[in-house]
């Protein structure tokens, strides 16, 4: 574990390395409300990047929920592809948790911000539509000094997506 960062976990008390916290999980399928309550334990200032689906909207739309298998990550797909609501509790767990949706049949997005742009440019999906921030469309509790006005993109999985 030479140089490498550790993370203290309140929850478990315990340090958990890098490699740890990035590491790939099992997800599991999950009903909405299970979804939900942990989606929801976000900082208010990141559960603003995701729309705020409801249960009964994941039900309408047909989406598969997933959890990983300590609760602290997910997404959701809808039966098109679409891959929505995608989170981590804990960092550097994104590459990981969009390779798992890319396995699951994820091929479109929309996500704001250029990191989330990248993240989801390196693991094989391209910008189909970018428009600027429209003030009209912000999240209740979106954080302007930490975040500003970040563009909007609507992303999908190129043909010859990398692993």
């Amino acid at each position: 574990m030479k140089n490498e960062k550790i993370k203290f976990d309140k929850a478990t008390e315990r340090k958990t390395p890098r490699a740890e916290r990035a590491r790939e999980f099992q997800y599991r399928e999950v009903l909405p409300d299970d979804f939900i309550k942990q989606r929801d334990q976000l900082p208010l200032s990141l559960l603003a990047f995701l729309t705020p689906h409801t249960a009964e909207d994941y039900r309408k739309q047909k989406t598969t929920l997933f959890l990983s298998e300590d609760n602290h990550c997910g997404f959701g797909l809808t039966p098109d592809g679409n891959l929505i609501s995608v989170f981590s509790l804990e960092k550097e767990r994104g590459p990981a948790l969009v390779k798992e949706a890319l396995a699951r049949g994820a091929k479109s997005l929309s996500c704001v911000g250029q990191k989330l742009r990248e993240l989801y440019e390196e693991a094989g999906f391209q910008v189909k539509k970018e428009e600027a921030w429209n003030q009209n469309y912000a999240p209740e509790y979106w954080d302007y000094d930490r975040f500003g006005t970040p563009d909007y993109y609507e992303m999908k999985l190129l043909k010859e997506a990398k692993d």
